[in-house]
């Protein structure tokens, strides 16, 4: 008997969470190394690893309809961290307040990486 290709298996959802476990650490780790010089050697990679754990949770199809809607749900609040982060580019707001490329991916990233595991650690998922 063959799987069917839209058939989410245990294995399939397990690669989501893991892949969301990693990205929300690796998302921390970029945070630390805008802030922490000693740890700046490692910005590239983990930056790497933190757009990687981002486009792989979006695009892979292998999750069940639960886990699109969760990960609707947090690409919506990292959208707003997107506007949030254009207001900031304002002329006179951005005079005031800079804020690094970096920590401001970072930033979408834990909108999008928390609220997943802050569902997962309540139990939702």
């Amino acid at each position: 008997m063959t799987k069917s290709p839209l058939h989410t298996t245990e294995n399939d959802r397990s690669a989501a969470f893991n892949t969301l476990w990693i990205g929300l650490l690796d998302t921390i780790l970029v945070i630390a190394t805008v802030f922490v010089p000693a740890l700046e050697a490692l910005q590239s990679v983990a930056v790497a690893i933190m757009s990687g754990t981002l486009i792989g949770l979006v695009f892979i199809s292998l999750h069940d309809e639960f886990v699109q809607r969760l990960i609707g749900r947090s690409a919506t609040i990292a959208c707003a961290v997107v506007g949030v982060l254009a207001l900031l580019e304002i002329e006179p707001i951005r005079s005031n307040l800079e804020v690094s490329p970096v920590l401001g991916f970072a930033l979408i990233s834990l909108a999008f990486h928390l609220p997943l595991a802050t569902m997962r650690l309540r139990g939702d998922i």
